[in-house]
């Protein structure tokens, strides 16, 4: 149960809609690679189009297959509001996560990357941030990967701030990001200033 003091503002403007859609324009099947000075460098990360229902947590509503309840939020058969009509305590136990998933390009654009030191067994890094003194996570691992320089996402959770307990240990700053889309033409570059 959610036992939170102030709800942010920036909820009220979320929709299912344009998580969807979000996800579709910056992540579905495009590769995030930062540069490090870590031994893990390049950490390549490469999200499949059908992860959209597990990251935002709405497999947890058991609504039917991915496909499912993509067509579902296209067609506006399933919206905030109907999520919260179809199972109350699913939606109260995943508000956080669907509402803070709207904030994945930014933290996307400039994350925290830290190692794992709790959480899902597989994840090995986070990619996180903290706002509204909550912190909010992407897992990734290349477990189960055909190759191990390319990392999936695992997990996006969140958790009240203002210390990032699942990720403390932080890795060396990185000095690139560059995005790739399905071809692995580079679509966005940027380099950071040590």
């Amino acid at each position: 149960m959610n036992q939170h003091k102030k709800r942010p503002d920036f909820f009220d403007q979320v929709t299912l809609f344009g998580l969807l859609e979000m996800y579709e324009q910056h992540f579905a099947n495009k590769t995030y690679i930062y540069e490090t000075d870590n031994k893990v460098s390049p950490l390549q990360i490469h999200f499949k189009y059908n992860q959209f229902v597990h990251l935002t947590g709405l497999h947890n509503f058991k609504l039917g297959r991915n496909s499912e309840i993509i067509a579902m939020i296209k067609s506006g058969e399933l919206t905030i509001a109907t999520l919260k009509e179809k199972n109350p305590q699913a939606y109260e136990d995943k508000e956080y996560r669907i509402m803070f998933f709207s904030k994945m390009v930014e933290l996307m654009a400039s994350p925290k990357i830290g190692e794992r030191t709790k959480g899902p067994g597989k994840v090995m890094f986070y990619c996180y941030d903290i706002q509204y003194n909550w912190v909010y996570y992407l897992g990734v691992s290349n477990v189960d990967s055909e190759d191990p320089a390319i990392f999936y996402p695992m997990t996006f959770i969140e958790d009240q701030g203002p210390k990032a307990k699942n990720a403390d240990r932080i890795q060396a700053p990185y000095k690139s990001m560059r995005i790739l889309d399905a071809n692995g033409q580079e679509i966005h570059s940027v380099s950071f200033k040590k």
